[in-house]
């Protein structure tokens, strides 16, 4: 041990001789010398219940203080319920569950007996500021990593003991960050309050905000989300914001229900859906000065007295693939303060005003909607083409299903906007052109029926040859029957397939053939119709069935008639 002891100083000295050399020797400079000494890797601290031996901490504030930049912290399914306060200069303190500084990851999800594969829905981890503080307070220039967690019980109001130098000032109930960079992903907050942003305050960041479900929390302004001041990127894909409140009333009534935008940089919200929120202006979401894109979103059964899905101010945004639907009070949108508004491919169904555009220097450009159910579908500054009527006849709205069905009047019927996935990921276009809204019908099945020779011979052969491709995912077991016309002579004019396997194998069609003779004598159209009716089984859809109909028809030209 005693020889162990003095070889360790010697090796370290004989270390900084040979840096040191190396510097006199004017190849490297000190600083350079000491940057590429070996990194220290990313440790990974474990957070459970009851702390020790099941894990390193009982506390994630814990946890975080032993961290150091670029740790990860791994907490376990339960309930962590500890509060904590932090100074942020003179006798100005913030309390919360966690206070985040540095670059850091935290991920819920985990048990006790895996730490490898974190699953949030099965382990359920939960951080309940009980209405004493926040859940999370972000500092500035954190760089912070936050997944898989339930977020509840956070009063920002509470959090701060002043209004401190950081200007939280009550917002931001569930998450708070200022000037911060934040992957916010896969999370649930819920039953949040504060004066702003409810569930998450953020400002000056540069957000990554994904698949997570924002509800039920409230807030004077912002009831889900409030995102201001950007310069950098955000990204907002794959959220849900559903039954948040903004409480405002009177001459400051509550702006943003499930979320609002202020000033905000480049911004791209994709595949969200804003469901049952409630404000003054803007029940879904209220843009002010805030020109974004939108693709793919669904804003529907919101409730404000102005702008019951969309409130948009002095913005200039693009919409491409909305569904604005049952928003209920007044305007599905409301455009104000000389906005520029342009929606591609967008469904505006079951509102007192689809759209509605003040006389004040605003403008809407639409193409391509689908209006339905509407007591007046525009007012104002509104120049519409490529309009549609009908029933865009989603799954089950009640439900918060806004899937639309295959007899829905949004079929085929948009333009291509330059967006080839839906709200699911699913490609488009699909069938036989662009579908209007956020979802496009997964007809997975191309049939295709072609015939030769071409232009047949009455009195002659001719062959048929049937092709269908399947795109989807899933194995089809099909039966297939191609109703032939009455001049196309094959025994009783029907033929069917039963029991056909198409896989999702586009390289690798069904092909079938069926050889008829021409009726001598015959001239004019033959037209035939082939039906498919495929049985799939996969993770959303057990035995359900998919109808695909194609028609074919060919023409006998009057050269060849009395061939």
């Amino acid at each position: 041990m005693k020889a162990k002891s003095l070889l360790i100083p010697a090796a370290i000295g004989f270390t900084l001789v040979l840096i040191l050399l190396v510097v006199l020797k004017g190849n490297v400079t000190a600083l350079e010398a000491v940057v590429r000494a070996p990194s220290v890797p990313a440790a990974e601290l474990r957070v459970c219940p009851i702390g020790p031996p099941d894990c390193d901490y009982a506390s994630i504030q814990a946890a975080v203080n032993a961290a150091r930049s670029g740790d990860i912290i791994k907490v376990a399914t339960g309930v962590y319920t500890d509060v904590h306060r932090a100074r942020l200069a003179a006798q100005e303190y913030v309390t919360q569950v966690v206070y985040l500084t540095g670059t850091i990851t935290i991920r819920g999800g985990y048990t006790t007996t895996n730490w490898t594969t974190p699953d949030p829905d099965a382990n359920p981890t939960t951080l309940d500021a009980g209405g004493q503080g926040r859940v999370f307070f972000i500092e500035r220039d954190a760089e912070v990593v936050i997944e898989g967690l339930r977020i509840t019980g956070g009063d920002a109001i509470k959090g701060d003991t002043t209004d401190p130098v950081a200007g939280s000032g009550e917002k931001g109930g569930g998450t708070y960050a200022v000037e911060a960079t934040v992957a916010f992903r896969n999370n649930h907050v819920f039953d949040n309050t504060a004066s702003a942003g409810g569930g998450l305050f953020l400002r000056v960041g540069e957000i990554e905000f994904s698949g997570n479900t924002i509800s039920s929390n409230t807030a004077k302004n912002a009831g889900g989300v409030y995102y201001s001041e950007g310069p950098g990127k955000a990204t907002l894909s794959g959220n849900t914001f559903r039954s948040n409140t903004a409480t405002g009333s009177g001459p400051t009534p509550g702006r943003g229900g499930g979320l609002l935008l202020f000033r905000s940089g480049p911004a791209t919200l994709s595949n969200n859906a804003f469901i049952a929120n409630i404000a003054g202006d803007g029940g879904g979401l209220y843009l002010d000065e805030s020109d974004i894109t939108l693709v793919n979103n669904v804003v529907a059964d919101n409730s404000s007295t102005v702008g019951s899905g969309l409130y948009i101010k002095e913005s200039s945004p693009l919409l491409f693939h909305t569904a604005i639907a049952r928003n209920s009070g007044n305007q599905g949108v409301y455009v104000v303060g000389g906005s520029r508004v342009e929606l591609v491919n967008t469904i505006l169904s079951t509102q007192t005003i689809g759209i509605y555009v003040a006389e004040d220097g605003s403008q809407a450009s639409l193409d391509a909607t689908l209006w339905y159910a509407n007591t007046v579908d525009w007012s104002g500054g509104v120049s519409h083409t490529g309009d549609r009527i009908g029933d865009p006849d989603f799954v089950d709205p009640e439900a918060g299903d806004y899937h639309i069905s295959n007899v829905s009047a949004a079929l085929d019927q948009g333009v291509d906007a330059g967006i080839d996935v839906d709200m699911d990921g699913d490609v488009r276009p699909r069938g036989h052109g662009y579908d209007i809204g956020p979802d496009e019908y997964p007809d997975f099945l191309s049939v295709v029926k072609e015939a030769s020779p071409t232009p047949p011979r009455a009195g002659e052969q001719l062959i048929y040859v049937i092709r269908i491709t399947n795109y989807g995912g899933v194995t089809y077991t099909a039966t297939i029957t191609d109703i032939l016309p009455a001049h196309a002579i094959y025994n009783d004019g029907t033929v069917t397939w039963i029991s056909q396997t198409i896989l999702p194998e586009p390289e690798h069609p069904w092909i079938g053939y069926i050889t008829v003779t021409v009726e001598a004598g015959y001239s004019g159209f033959l037209t035939n119709t082939v039906e498919v009716v495929g049985i799939y089984e996969d993770e959303r859809e057990t035995g359900a069935a998919r109808h695909v109909t194609a028609s074919f028809a060919i023409y006998l030209p009057l050269a060849l008639r009395a061939s």
